[in-house]
Formats: structure tokens, sequence, C-alpha cells
């Protein structure tokens, strides 16, 4: 019998590539599979199932969901409107989630932490070996390094590491900007 894998989905953290190698058969309620752990808790039988995620450095997670925000969207939008849109918690359909943190799709229906394990974005290789699996690069967002170090002035910085807080501490990031 197989092992049930239940993969929590948070946007921008590889998760389509992980989607093409783990077999997920749940109910998923959100938009693009985007379910946090209650969510998925509530409309589906997920005892002994193997519940982990991938969360990413706040910064680089940020960005990328910038640049993946204005793609999908088709927007122009700067960065720095870009968490604004944040802040204000404005409503795009195709990217309705835009403002949860990390830690907030890692909340069980009693409203703790209820993963088996938190993989990290910029370590795949410990996910592709605790599961057997390769990972293919799907969805690969593409911005240089000097676009991602230009965007980020002092009060971008800032921003992020006040609204994604319980990010930095929960999943042992650090606030210096890399």
């Amino acid at each position: 019998m197989e092992k049930l894998i239940l993969f929590v989905h948070i946007p921008k953290t590889a998760g389509q590539s992980i989607f093409s190698v783990v077999n997920s058969q749940w109910n998923y309620v959100e938009y693009a599979k985007h379910d946090p752990l209650f969510l998925l808790e509530r409309n589906n039988n997920t005892i002994g199932a193997y519940k982990f995620t991938v969360v990413r450095n706040p910064y680089r997670r940020t960005f990328s969901y910038y640049k993946h925000f204005n793609r999908i969207n088709d927007t122009e939008y700067t960065f720095r409107q870009f968490l604004d849109i944040i802040k204000s918690d404005v409503a795009f359909p195709k990217t309705k989630m835009i403002s949860y943190s990390q830690s907030f799709y890692c909340l069980n229906e009693m409203g703790g932490n209820g993963m088996d394990k938190i993989y990290k974005f910029e370590n795949l290789k410990e996910l592709e070996n605790d599961l057997g699996v390769s990972l293919p690069h799907i969805n690969q967002g593409n911005y240089s390094e000097y676009e991602y170090f230009n965007c980020y002035g002092s009060e971008e910085k800032q921003f992020v590491r006040d609204y994604y807080s319980s990010d930095f501490s929960s999943f042992d990031y650090t606030t210096d900007f890399i």
C-alpha cells in the first residue's frame, strides 16, 4: 500500500515541480491547489498522511511572487506598488492568496503547526532524498539577481521583515537581506 502524502502548496515554493512527481488526489478548494493545511484537513480525511510543505526565504519569495503576479494578471506594477497591494489586501482573482504568510499555510484545524516536515526551497535535495524523487524545474522564475537586488530599497526590506515576521522566525530565516 502506498503511503499517503499530503503536500501543502505555498505559492512560489516549487509547488508545480513537486505536484509533477507526487500523487495528490486530495480535495482542494482554493485556486491552483493553494489550500492551507486546515482547509485540507477540513475537506479530507488526512489521518495517517505524511504532511509536508516547502518554504522559501521571505525576501526571495515576495519578489518571485511579484514577478508571477504581474505575469499572471497581465499588469506592470512596480515592486513598491505590489507591496502596497499586499498591505491593502486588494483582491485579484488569479492571485488571491498574495497577502498570506507561509506560516498561515502550515496551520492545522487547532491553530498550530500541523506539518510533519517543512523543507526549504534552498535545499530541495533533502526533499528529493526523503521522497525518492527527482524534481523537474517547472514554472521557474526568470528574474536576474541584479533586478532582485535593485528592487529592494530599505523601505521594501523593512516591509517584508515586518509583514512576514512570522516566516522569518518560524522557519529560521535571517532578517539580513541576502
